[in-house]
């Protein structure tokens, strides 16, 4: 049968060229979306950020309020933001951050601190320069490990 001098067809299925694009849309979403599917490389990248802005916090908490703060290592996998209460002499725990799944402190034993005076800087350092202290994450699952650390007036870095 034809229509006004066309045969009819009758499609069945998909062209290749329609697969194709299909095929390379599918992939192109597949890119977009698949660092979100796996989530556990960027938990390391994200746990050092939050220890780098906490370090900061607390020294920007210790000159303006004018004492002392610290970030101490609570265990190999949490550290706490504390505040030196001038008239007893006790830390008070601000609050506890809690790292991610899989990540955790290396070679840093609990209870290690990086304390800040009320000018900022790290305390107890007196006239002699501090060698910065060196706070390391690793991810347990892939080995990588990032260190953040404090130099003596108090600047945070991250190696």
């Amino acid at each position: 049968m034809s229509r006004g001098g066309v045969a009819a067809r009758q499609d069945r299925g998909f062209s290749l060229l329609e697969m194709a694009v299909a095929l390379f849309i599918l992939g192109v979403l597949l890119v977009a979306v698949f660092p979100y599917l796996t989530s556990r490389p960027m938990n390391l990248r994200a746990d050092v950020n939050d220890l780098v802005s906490n370090l900061r916090l607390a020294r920007d908490l210790s000159i303006s309020h004018t004492t002392h703060y610290r970030i101490r290592v609570v265990s190999d996998s949490s550290y706490a933001l504390e505040r030196l209460d001038p008239n007893t002499r006790q830390w008070t725990q601000e609050r506890v951050v809690a790292l991610r799944d899989g990540i955790r402190f290396s070679e840093t034993r609990p209870n290690h601190s990086v304390e800040f005076d009320s000018r900022g800087r790290l305390a107890g350092t007196g006239a002699l320069p501090a060698v910065p202290l060196p706070l390391t994450l690793e991810d347990r699952r892939t080995g990588q490990r990032r260190s953040v650390s404090v130099n003596s007036v108090g600047g945070v870095v991250e190696q």
